[in-house]
């Protein structure tokens, strides 16, 4: 079993500032805070450094450089404070995969995650990751108080949430022919999905069809098989939308 290397994040600007050790730690603390900048480092020296030397200045996004329309949102239900896209890929698959989301508060695109690589992942893994991620994301908001929507292209991740899981638990986490894939996952994922009390609509959204927040979870899955990146962790790319989009 490879040893997971170490990783250190500095927060500048949260509810906490510092170097922690833990992304479970240092999540909720740059999470749905205004002006949060956070980064992660691969050495403690470079993380204390940066931590020292202060954020670097990011370019603001323009609104101009987009050659294309894509709605930014795209938020079926305009009345949630929260709107979260995922998506998982994989190529070829079976193979390498990856997963990303991001998060919009309202129409304003607050968050990007990518990670959880996998050497011999499927596309159903892949998206079940980051459906997963997201959920947990949505707990979190939904504790703060906010109202939440997670929009998923993958129809499999949802049904095997909303509609598929409730009959492979009464199995003993079985199908009726043929062996659950997935199956550890999806048994956590469902106790994440009942801890959201009905609160959060998971709904199917057609993958690239030039929404903004599907495409862009879409490249950060990519971008996790490309850089082999097993953690899921935050991006720092809120300034690289029109390079991401035209990857």
């Amino acid at each position: 079993m490879a040893i997971k290397k170490p990783k250190f994040y500095v927060i500048w600007e949260g509810r906490e500032t510092g170097i922690f050790t833990d992304w479970s730690i240092a999540q909720p603390l740059v999470s749905g805070h205004p002006g949060a900048k956070f980064k992660s480092f691969d050495s403690h020296t470079v993380a204390a450094a940066a931590f020292a030397a202060g954020p670097v200045s990011q370019p603001k996004r323009s609104n101009t450089t987009r050659t294309q329309p894509l709605n930014p949102g795209r938020v079926i239900n305009p009345d949630v404070d929260i709107t979260i896209y995922c998506d998982g890929g994989c190529d070829p698959n079976p193979g390498p995969s990856g997963s990303g989301l991001v998060v919009y508060q309202k129409a304003t695109l607050v968050e990007m995650h990518y990670g959880l690589y996998q050497l011999a992942g499927t596309n159903n893994s892949a998206e079940l990751n980051a459906l997963h991620q997201a959920m947990l994301i949505a707990h979190s908001r939904l504790k703060a108080g906010f109202t939440v929507q997670i929009l998923c292209d993958s129809m499999y991740s949802i049904n095997a949430m909303t509609t598929w899981a409730l009959g492979w638990k009464a199995r003993g986490w079985q199908k009726k022919v043929g062996e659950l894939a997935n199956r550890e996952l999806i048994m956590q994922m469902h106790d994440d999905y009942l801890a959201l009390d009905g609160q959060v609509d998971i709904d199917h959204i057609k993958a690239h069809a030039g929404v903004e927040g599907n495409e862009l979870s879409d490249r950060l899955s990519l971008i996790a098989i490309e850089n082999q990146c097993a953690d899921f962790l935050p991006f720092d790319g809120l300034h690289q939308v029109a390079a991401l989009l035209a990857r």
